[in-house]
């Protein structure tokens, strides 16, 4: 059976509290949202303001890469650029934060008009910058001055260099000196790089294999330095091969050939014979003819005199040497 009206059949009245809390939650959020309205407006204008004032009006510093674009001489100009041009320099502007942010990462080239090849300074100025924000001011520059150098261009020969590398084959040995052809080039380019060249060197001669007998190989340069150039990038080099050489030193008497009372001062020279080991171990004395000619020299016989004469030295399957290597004949 239901109870009177407004009762809840248990004979409780129903709850008004959730409804009596969400209505003070939004009494609550009304007042402070629109308590003190204009007041509240206000400060979020100024905030606003003050924020906008930061981002626009406020100065801010950027740096940037500005390239340089040279203007060379015409091709053929005997001169040469020997200072370096930098591709760009750095500015550092600052100004309004807006107007920075804008710029993009490089402003327009600084052309250098180098066409008259002269030696000259270039200071940076703000003056030389294209594209700048009226606002901007530049407050530095890096480097803020060039010096541009130029020297004559001059051709001169040097001396080619071939090194040797490698190894021969027990008993052989590299005869004489390595012939290089040409044995020198020209270099051309700026008066103090080429002068202060002094070899073209070639790769190595690799000796390793190589039999006795002649060879010859095509060899390519080295790279000269910055600014110089070699007439031609290969040079041709020969190397001979021989069994390698004994030596032995003698003493032997130099004879006076078609004067009978020539004489020789020293009368006596030490004498270097080279050749294969068998046949200088085996050598005697008498088997080497020291001389001199004094018919050759073009003397007199028959008048008193006296000369000074190279002494040949005579002997089979070796060379040999005197020393010394002149001696005086008197007759």
């Amino acid at each position: 059976m239901s109870g009177p009206a407004g009762v809840h059949p248990s004979g409780t009245a129903p709850s008004r509290a959730p409804s009596r809390r969400r209505t003070t939650e939004q009494s609550l959020l009304g007042r402070l949202l629109f308590e003190n309205f204009g007041l509240k407006l206000l400060s979020l204008v100024v905030a606003l303001g003050f924020y906008a004032s930061m981002h626009t009006t406020s100065n801010a510093q950027r740096t940037l890469q500005v390239p340089l674009v040279a203007d060379m001489p015409s091709p053929g100009t005997q001169r040469s650029l020997v200072s370096e041009v930098p591709q760009t320099i750095s500015v550092t502007l600052e100004g309004p934060r807006t107007q920075l942010d804008a710029l993009e990462a490089k402003l327009d080239p600084i052309a250098l008009n180098l066409r008259g090849a002269r030696d000259e300074t270039v200071t940076f100025t703000q003056a030389m910058l294209a594209g700048l924000p009226r606002a901007a001011k530049v407050t530095r520059i890096i480097p803020e001055v060039l010096v541009i150098r130029w020297e004559d261009v001059i051709e001169r020969k040097v001396e080619v260099q071939v090194p040797i590398a490698g190894q021969l084959a027990k008993g052989l040995e590299v005869r004489g000196e390595v012939l290089v052809s040409p044995r020198q080039l020209e270099v051309t380019g700026p008066q103090s790089y080429a002068k202060a060249l002094q070899l073209a060197r070639a790769e190595p001669f690799d000796l390793t294999g190589l039999g006795e007998g002649k060879h010859t190989r095509n060899l390519a340069l080295a790279a000269p330095p910055t600014k110089l150039a070699f007439e031609q990038r290969h040079v041709e080099a020969t190397i001979e091969i021989a069994r390698k050489l004994a030596t032995r030193e003698l003493l032997a008497k130099v004879q006076v050939i078609g004067l009978a009372r020539g004489r020789a001062e020293p009368a006596v020279v030490r004498v270097v014979v080279a050749g294969a080991p068998e046949r200088v171990s085996t050598l005697k004395p008498e088997s080497v003819l020291v001389r001199v000619d004094p018919r050759a020299a073009g003397a007199d016989p028959m008048k008193p005199g006296s000369a000074v004469m190279p002494v040949l030295v005579d002997v089979l399957d070796a060379t040999a040497q005197s020393d010394p290597p002149q001696v005086v004949v008197r007759w």
